[in-house]
């Protein structure tokens, strides 16, 4: 995943598609920027950048991950952290790696 500092984030070309993605079994939709979700994941990448139906449609299904963690994704792809998140975060990827 490449750093946010890295990348120039507010460009036309980084706000100008956006992509859904819905998580957890409530699939609770986030809606993000397609550039910026898939210069920082290659498995973004690979789903939104192909002939696979998530590419054409612009939407992904996580039913099967934590809102809350995704959430935390999102605002370290966004911002660079995760201090909102990461009190409900923590437990998540401490549990992920144990």
């Amino acid at each position: 995943m490449s750093s946010p500092s890295s990348l120039v984030l507010m460009t036309p070309e980084t706000l100008n598609e956006v992509v859904a993605l819905y998580v957890g079994k409530k699939r609770k939709r986030y809606i993000v920027h397609k550039k910026i979700l898939c210069d920082q994941s290659e498995f973004f990448d690979a789903g939104f950048n192909n002939e696979f139906r998530e590419a054409t449609k612009r939407e992904i299904y996580l039913l099967e991950d934590d809102p809350t963690a995704l959430a935390a994704l999102i605002e370290y792809m966004y911002r660079g952290s995760v201090r909102k998140f990461w009190p409900i975060a923590e437990p998540i990827f401490l549990a992920s790696i144990t």
